[in-house]
């Protein structure tokens, strides 16, 4: 079996997409395949240390800005790629996140060869998230080829997309976010004190609110000094822009550390050290279509998760289980929680510990879905691309 993967993502670290693309590498090499990856910029000597065998490695080299993203000589570069590619070497299958413009042209050149086309989709964007709303042409042509692209099957991070392409009639299987389970190594410690919260990642657009937060430090007064809030990742400016409330962000701030952005590789040290992670979302369609790719890895090192009710996050994360589920994201849900939190007992505490870890082992270990990936690609290719549904 030989599987081309293209994404326009940094490969293999520098986004969240990173790790998924680097942890469906990992589950193609358990199934024996030789893997080609092409990444929009790929840092060869990161990718070599992985030390996977039998895997490829092509960078196309191109900057990541606002021309690059209105799809300007985006769409050329990969269709000349895949050609050449093609020409050189027969694959089984392609795999390709949602590369908006060039998406369409890969798929008709592979399958205009016979080569079946499996898309990844891991996320809705809201207009929000661009400059001018729904008028951008990146986000026109994204949501265009949401419904206009006819790939032979979807792989999707979330229940959501799985029911969207279902619906339409393609195969899809899900696969919520993967790591390498095995081997993050994971911690059962007990609580300190003052609490130790850490938020791990980018805000985005919007994505992520921290306000409830901030007003649940405010209304718990004097009992907030049992808390100790870090952030990793947003700078003061970005929270305070997130927060829309500069009077209540400067009295909540002595509970806040801001430590800066860490490396992706060094994201599971600082999060086994925490007591709890959290994480805030709005509720919209962007949340419902993704997956929050820090429950997973949270989990992963034991760590229990403080979340609000998104999408399918309450498939995994169960209340007073392995963390705390929010049903809304409001400031009085938080400072129940955050009293709930405080009241844990160690020998409690210490079973959330092990409860994550063993959820991660669960649903976010890629060798659990090597035979299921295996066997959807093997299915082979479904025409104009759709299926009957299921």
């Amino acid at each position: 079996m030989n599987i081309l993967v293209i994404t326009d993502k940094p490969y293999p670290y520098g986004s969240a997409y990173s790790s998924r693309a680097r942890h469906f590498v990992l589950a193609f090499h358990s199934m024996e395949a030789n893997v080609t990856v092409v990444s929009a910029n790929l840092d060869c000597s990161e990718a070599k240390a992985l030390e996977i065998e039998n895997v490829n490695y092509i960078s196309m080299q191109y900057a990541q800005n606002r021309i690059t993203q209105l799809g300007i000589g985006v769409a050329s570069r990969y269709a000349s790629c895949v050609k050449k590619l093609i020409s050189e070497n027969k694959y089984t299958a392609i795999f390709v996140n949602s590369i908006t413009y060039a998406l369409p042209h890969i798929c008709k050149i592979a399958q205009g060869k016979g080569i079946p086309v499996f898309v990844e989709k891991c996320e809705w964007y809201d207009p929000s998230s661009f400059m001018f709303g729904k008028l951008n042409p990146y986000y026109r042509e994204y949501i265009r080829e949401i419904d206009s692209v006819r790939p032979d099957g979807y792989i999707v991070i979330s229940p959501f997309f799985e029911e969207y392409y279902r619906r339409k009639g393609y195969r899809a299987l899900l696969v919520p976010t993967i790591l390498d389970i095995q081997n993050i190594d994971f911690s059962v410690h007990s609580v300190t004190t003052p609490i130790k919260i850490v938020f791990s990642g980018n805000l985005g657009k919007g994505k992520e609110i921290i306000k409830p937060i901030a007003e649940a430090i405010q209304k718990l007064g004097d009992e907030a000094a049992q808390f100790s809030f870090v952030f990793y990742g947003p700078t003061e400016e970005q929270l305070r822009e997130n927060i829309r409330d500069d009077k209540l962000f400067s009295r909540v701030a002595p509970h806040i550390t801001i430590a800066g952005k860490v490396p992706q590789k060094k994201v599971y040290s600082k999060l086994s050290g925490a007591d709890y992670t959290i994480f805030l979302r709005e509720q919209r369609k962007s949340s419902d279509a993704g997956f929050p790719t820090k429950l997973a890895e949270s989990m992963a090192v034991g760590t229990p998760v403080i979340a609000n009710s998104t999408g399918s996050v309450g498939k995994y994360l169960k209340n007073e289980i392995n963390g705390f589920l929010l049903e809304d994201a409001t400031g009085d849900q938080m400072v129940n929680v955050l009293k709930k939190v405080a009241a844990v007992k160690d020998e409690e505490y210490k079973q959330m510990r092990m409860m994550s870890r063993m959820t991660a082992e669960k649903w976010f270990d890629y060798e659990v879905y090597v035979q299921k990936i295996k066997a959807f690609i093997e299915g082979g290719k479904n025409g104009n691309g759709a299926s009957e549904k299921r």
